[in-house]
């Protein structure tokens, strides 16, 4: 099998792979038409001003571009986009439309006279598609290529961009390792002699010796206690766990761990194991011997904490703590009681804000700890108190007469949060909570979970049938190809088995070193050039459903309500409003926003997901973007929403009411107009509102609320530059209009103690609105076509892998957007 890597890996890269260099057109045709309009508005921005001085402002040299002669099609494609939309030249006094048509015409003949791009070579599949492919042909979901490196974006926005999809040396050897794992999964599955191993639970290690034996088993009876045992896994798939339980008191689940991941839950709600059916979960475990443990998940209540705890209690115990300023008539020997008991305070308050994150669901033992070192810490802050009134000389009354006035809102709050905890008790909760008994676990495997959809063919079911070697290998090849296989194609693959069998090899391993040839060659790593029926039907099943074409002819509106399309429905959304890192990548201030969990993160990607899959398959108007009433939010969700002041449905329409938009369009500790409104302009619109100056600056972490000013205060300020108003007029208000979604997506109505001021002008058109809904309202009446051209783009990009240039004619903003779908791809080419 190494013998054929090898070789097939020299012949991969022995292909021209490499991308011809970007066209470029003849500058000498220039008109002077043309030459003095750069001169009059561009070159002093732009390489060169009357002052004799080189000024290059966007990293735009527009000088050296014209000196080197030639205008490559990047820069035509530059040029024509600032000057035709107008954000450039910025500078008074500026051009008519009439010298701006003029230059553009020129601009136009020029690109038009380019030849045509060469294409890319080859175009590779991405991660997620190979992941896809790879489950569809061999009929079971090994999760193959996950250890890849993450496909990079390119110019067209999308992680299938063409230009992006480059192949390393060290990514052929990944799926070197990748296809071989892969068949030794499908192989072990199709042999139906899984992998069985019994473990009883009085004969598992025992994580601390108060996990006793119990009957013939275990109790685990304690937040510390579990039973383990190290297991082999021959191969990477789905194993079974089936166990063996009774509980003592409330239902428990039970949780296997395997290297300390959650792979498999079952629920435990009887009390009489001769009563209690074994329970049992699949999980995926990868090959290799790993420890195994068995744990009661809630034996406690658990809420999620951050994983850095520690390091944001004491933040927030030092920015929280009440203080007291200093006395009237201060001695140096009472500033240092005063100060010893400011110090006792953030004390205090670190223990306070442990217990702000437990909250009243928390784990019962972690709330008794810090309510404990609470009230000893209180105690000697009492003490020192009284220390500071007697070397003050002033009565106790007094010191807490001024620590009170001083800390009204902060000690009332704290009030609060010890109030809503203390009536936790971890000996009161231990009383009726249930106690896992465990019998035994059984593990076996690997085993073959059902698909969401059905599958025509796959290596799996062929297996079962136990099919000749030969046209297993056909057969195989056809479909992992593609299209039709010839014999001479196939030659080499039935030559390796013939090999293997020569050297009286297994059959077995004969048929895998076939069919790993074919999994790491190029006519299947890459998709097919030729335009043939075989490359359209990959294309758009490459489009829709990340996976190979698994049906000979269908129309769209089936494919996409396979569950097979959901993946398109998130890459689509992700990428293109640009919400895929939210929970990692992008997430609030955990010290300023608490409550906003991974869950609530992940149930806000959801929602956008479920809410795009919607118009898709119901076909609903492109308009229904900004205007669409339709609630996907998860119940979880939905309860954090209506924390806020107000949940009132039209406030929640479309992509602008929901939380994955605005989270990612803010700052971790508060909203961000600016980024809001380039959001709206750039990523809903499709209009560039162009990069920001080098010394433009931006606003602090802490601007808005920490420095008692609204946003809108602070933005005021800063673009009282000339040159830096007209991008902010521009881009700031549509942000101002989303102002009462604070950074987690939350409803309020005021910011800095000040009632949200969210209304605004719409650049370009004078009209006015205030808030959500009429922002949203006036964004469809100006820009309803913007809006319906910006998707065709986008479907466009991600279907063709290309970044998308050139003129549509005016679509409405009512079509459909199924019938959008099919438009975009009968007229794109197949490839």
């Amino acid at each position: 099998m190494i013998r054929i890597f090898f070789q097939l890996r020299g012949w991969l890269w022995a292909g021209a792979l490499a991308i011809p260099a970007t066209s470029v057109v003849a500058q000498s045709e220039t008109d002077l038409v043309s030459l003095r309009f750069y001169q009059t508005y561009c070159l002093k921005c732009h390489g060169g001003g009357d002052n004799g001085k080189d000024e290059i402002k966007g990293e735009f040299d527009l000088q050296s571009k014209l000196a080197a002669d030639p205008f490559t099609r990047e820069t035509l494609e530059k040029l024509i986009e600032q000057i035709d939309s107008e954000e450039m030249p910025t500078k008074r006094p500026e051009p008519t439309r009439a010298e701006r048509d003029d230059v553009l015409k020129s601009l136009r003949t020029q690109l038009a006279a380019l030849p045509p791009e060469p294409e890319v070579t080859v175009r590779r599949l991405t991660k997620r598609e190979y992941r896809h492919t790879m489950r569809d042909l061999l009929g079971v979901d090994l999760r193959a290529g996950e250890f890849l490196p993450p496909d990079g974006q390119g110019e067209s926005g999308f992680s299938n961009d063409r230009e992006a999809l480059a192949i390393t040396p060290d990514q052929m050897e990944r799926y070197f390792e990748s296809a071989a794992r892969a068949l030794d999964g499908a192989f072990a599955i199709a042999k139906a002699d899984p992998v069985l191993i019994q473990l009883e639970g009085e004969k598992m290690e025992r994580s601390v010796p108060g996990v006793r034996p119990h009957r013939d088993g275990v109790m685990v009876n304690q937040p510390s206690h579990a039973i383990s045992a190290e297991l082999d896994f021959p191969v990477d798939g789905h194993y079974e766990f089936s166990i063996d339980a009774a509980v003592f008191g409330e239902p428990c689940i039970a949780q296997v761990q395997v290297s300390g991941e959650t792979v498999a839950e079952v629920t435990i709600q009887s009390h009489d194991l001769a009563e209690s059916p074994t329970r049992s979960a699949i999980g995926f475990v990868k090959r290799g011997r790993h420890p195994v443990k068995l744990i009661s998940r809630n034996l406690v209540p658990h809420v999620v904490e951050p994983p850095d705890i520690v390091r944001l209690a004491d933040e927030n115990g030092k920015k929280n703590a009440p203080k007291l300023a200093p006395l009237p008539n201060e001695t140096e020997e009472s500033k240092k009681s005063r100060e010893a008991l400011n110090y006792k305070s953030y004390g205090l308050q670190e223990s306070l804000e442990f217990l702000r994150f437990f909250g009243p669901e928390g784990d019962p033992r972690k709330i008794d700890q810090r309510r404990k070192y609470y009230h000893e810490r209180h105690v000697d802050f009492l003490r020192i108190r009284k220390e500071l009134a007697a070397k003050s000389g002033l009565p106790e009354a007094e010191i807490i007469r001024l620590w009170t006035e001083q800390n009204r809102e902060r000690l009332a709050d704290n009030a609060k949060l010890l109030a809503a905890v203390e009536h936790v008790k971890f000996e009161d909760w231990l009383k009726h909570q249930g106690k896992l008994y465990v019998d035994s676990i059984v593990v076996s495997g690997p085993v073959a979970p059902s698909l969401a959809h059905d599958l025509n063919w796959s290596l799996l079911e062929s297996l079962r049938t136990e099919i000749d070697p030969v046209t297993l290998v056909r057969e195989f090849a056809h479909e992992a190809f593609r299209r039709p296989v010839s014999d001479k194609e196939l030659a080499p693959h039935l030559e390796a088995i013939r090999s293997a069998q020569a050297r009286d090899e297994e059959r077995e391993d004969a048929v895998k070193l076939a069919l790993a040839a074919i999994l790491i060659s190029p006519d299947f790593l890459f998709r097919g050039r030729e335009p043939d029926q075989f490359a359209r039907q990959s294309a758009l099943s490459y489009f829709l459903w990340e996976s190979r074409p698994d049906i000979e002819t269908a129309d769209i509106e089936t494919m996409i309500a396979d569950s097979r399309a959901d993946p398109f429905f998130e890459t689509f959304a992700d990428e293109w409003l640009e919400i895929g890192e939210l929970g990692t990548g992008i997430a609030p201030d955990r010290l300023k926003f608490p409550d906003f969990t991974p869950e609530i993160a992940a149930a806000m990607r959801e929602e956008t997901h479920l809410f795009i899959a919607h118009l898709f398959r119901e076909n609903r108007p492109v308009s229904d973007l900004l205007t669409s009433s339709k609630d996907f939010a998860p119940p979880a969700l939905r309860e954090f929403y209506s924390e806020g002041a107000t949940t009132d449905q039209p406030n929640r329409q479309g992509l602008l009411g929901q939380g994955a938009v605005l989270v990612s369009t803010s700052s971790p500790a508060r909203t961000n107009p600016v980024r809001r409104g380039k959001w709206v302009w750039e990523n809903l619109l499709g209009q560039s509102v162009g990069e920001p100056l080098p010394d433009a600056g931006e606003l602090p972490g802490d601007a808005g609320e920490a420095r008692g000013k609204t946003l809108r205060e602070e933005l005021a300020e800063h673009r009282s530059r000339e040159e830096c108003a007209r991008c902010h007029d521009k881009i700031d208000p549509i942000g101002f209009g989303l102002e009462n979604f604070d950074a987690t997506g939350r409803w309020r109505t005021t910011e800095a103690g000040k009632p949200v001021d969210a209304s605004g002008e719409l650049f370009g058109s004078g009209a006015e609105f205030s808030g959500p809904v009429e922002l949203r309202n006036l964004l469809l009446e100006k820009h309803g076509q913007d809006l319906t051209e910006n998707v065709v783009r986008r479907l466009q990009a991600l279907f063709t892998g290309q970044k998308q240039i050139g003129e549509f004619d005016p679509i409405s903003p009512e079509i459909g957007m199924r019938d959008l779908l099919e438009r975009v791809i009968e007229e794109a080419e197949f490839e």
